[in-house]
């Protein structure tokens, strides 16, 4: 990189002196406190640093008005990490948050302090949750070679719901002026759209079987609860319905006399943390909300479920969000035993409310 040059008026130019930042914490602060330097990030955006995950504390999250969710981690050139680690970190982090519900992030935000949520921003929060759909910035003061053809790889390959940036800082001191100079890598590769650009785009529903052929090459530990859930759910008398995103999905919808034309569980793929199960009683909350019996009836259900070992603790979040939760189940973690149990429960739901 060229370095900047400055000159008062009449003066021939010289380079700046170049501020080295003294760790990365100083780092992170500046990026925390001045967001619209973050690629994306407007200067309004809420920021919250180090904000705990099972894998460790992301560096800076950042949640703008539109609840775009900006993940950053940042390594100075001094840190032997900043090459093939920092990718398979922010990777991590990212599978880690899209695991969380709102309620579970909005409580992970505040317990470090930061600033509380727009009440407007946690729907559009959730869906970028639930879908993954994450902006990713490798902050850094010095770009190594290798980093760069690792992010522009991995941006050729990532879905729509990703993308991946490298930013790097430098600072620089003139009398008792501080000067930062950001330059963006792999912007131009990849970005991640809003819900209504992919909405509008042409694009294709998917298919199970295209659905069964992604996770057997992505996610093959997810493979048989996959086939068993989706065999079981045609046997229900459930229809697909395939999503139109960057990776497959889609969803079963349930036709009973309690609950017309509701899909509860949600399928959807992800390029790092593979197929999920997503467990959605929203829209069933909205039609039922002045039907007392039939509340109850979904209620039996989740009692039901909730007796399964591997699902317990997911309709545990349902409930303690008044269903507003919508938990993914990683199909890898579950056996077919607990599938079949499952699949028995909507059965007996569907076979008795008909």
């Amino acid at each position: 990189m060229v370095e900047p040059r400055v000159s008062r008026v009449d003066e021939p130019l010289r380079p700046l002196v170049r501020l080295p930042f003294a760790s990365e914490v100083e780092l992170q602060l500046l990026l925390a406190e001045h967001p619209g330097l973050i690629p994306g990030a407007s200067d309004t955006a809420a920021t919250c640093r180090e904000f705990p995950t099972d894998s460790g504390p992301v560096d800076v999250v950042v949640v703008g008005g539109d609840g775009t969710v900006t993940i950053v981690e940042t390594k100075l050139a001094s840190n032997g990490e900043i090459r093939r680690e920092i990718v398979a970190q922010v990777l991590d982090y990212a599978a880690q948050l899209a695991q969380l519900s709102s309620a579970d992030f909005i409580a992970r935000w505040v317990s470090r302090g930061a600033s509380p949520l727009p009440a407007d921003v946690v729907r559009p929060l959730a869906d970028r949750l639930s879908a993954g759909r994450f902006r990713l910035v490798l902050a850094v003061d010095e770009v190594h070679p290798l980093l760069y053809d690792i992010v522009s790889f991995w941006n050729e390959r990532l879905t729509l719901e990703l993308s991946l940036v490298v930013a790097e800082y430098r600072r620089y001191l003139e009398d008792d002026l501080t000067f930062v100079v950001p330059t963006i890598y792999g912007e131009r590769l990849q970005r991640v759209p809003d819900r209504a650009a992919i909405t509008r785009a042409p694009t294709k529903s998917w298919t199970t079987d295209e659905l069964t052929t992604w996770i057997a090459e992505h996610d093959p530990g997810a493979s048989a609860a996959t086939v068993e859930f989706i065999a079981g759910s045609r046997e229900l008398g459930a229809r697909w319905t395939g999503g139109s995103g960057g990776t497959p999905a889609g969803h079963f919808t349930l036709v009973t006399s309690v609950v017309p034309e509701a899909a509860p569980i949600y399928l959807y793929t992800y390029p790092v943390s593979g197929v999920k199960a997503e467990l959605n009683f929203i829209d069933w909350t909205k039609k039922l909300i002045d039907e007392p019996s039939a509340i109850a009836a979904v209620n039996e259900l989740l009692d039901e479920l909730e007796v399964i070992a591997e699902i317990a603790p997911y309709i545990a979040k349902i409930r303690q969000s008044e269903w507003t939760s919508r938990p993914g189940v990683p199909l890898r973690d579950l056996s077919l035993k607990s599938v079949s149990e499952t699949l028995r429960a909507l059965r007996r739901f569907v076979d008795h409310r008909q």
